[in-house]
């Protein structure tokens, strides 16, 4: 991988799982130095490594992955000291989830988060799919900052939502 392009990033933990039935035990960021790198590296890797998904396997026992396209590096950190929360959205018709976006986004920082990063678009490789129409990752001064906009976007339904899985992370 690191022949083609690939740049390890931290590993994040999962703290607890708020919405979703998926509840992974880590969420991991990659970064690839453009798309045909990844592309390169999916088309050469089995070939060098033929047991790769195999032992993909073995090391996780759900491994979904959605890779993006960015137009532009983008640098954040996260800080131990705050809580970061993971949200994936799948969207059930474009008018209606981008209502509900913009009033999520609209609560969310009303609550005091900063919005760390958003991703659309995702790409997934065969056998791996996992690809939201929405990711966001967000930071809150404190849990009670997050509960309270918990409670708050748990009111607004799921007009326009498909499917939400939602992390703590560290």
């Amino acid at each position: 991988a690191l022949e083609t392009g690939y740049q390890p990033q931290p590993l994040l933990s999962v703290l607890e799982t708020t919405q979703g039935g998926y509840q992974p035990g880590s969420f991991v960021f990659g970064k690839w130095t453009d798309l045909n790198s990844r592309k390169k590296f999916l088309n050469e890797i089995t070939t060098k490594v033929p047991d790769f998904h195999q032992q993909r396997r073995a090391m996780w026992s759900t491994f979904y992955l959605a890779y993006y396209e960015m137009e532009n590096d983008v640098t954040f950190e996260i800080n131990p000291e705050k809580v970061i929360v993971a949200t994936a959205y799948w969207k059930d018709g474009n008018t209606e989830f981008n209502s509900f976006k913009k009033e999520w986004l609209k609560k969310a920082q009303g609550n005091g988060a900063k919005v760390l990063l958003e991703l659309t678009d995702a790409r997934s490789s065969m056998g791996y799919m996992y690809k939201p129409d929405y990711v966001v990752l967000t930071e809150w001064n404190d849990r009670a900052a997050y509960d309270a906009f918990h409670k708050e976007n748990i009111k607004m339904g799921d007009k326009g939502v498909q499917n939400v899985n939602e992390f703590v992370i560290q």
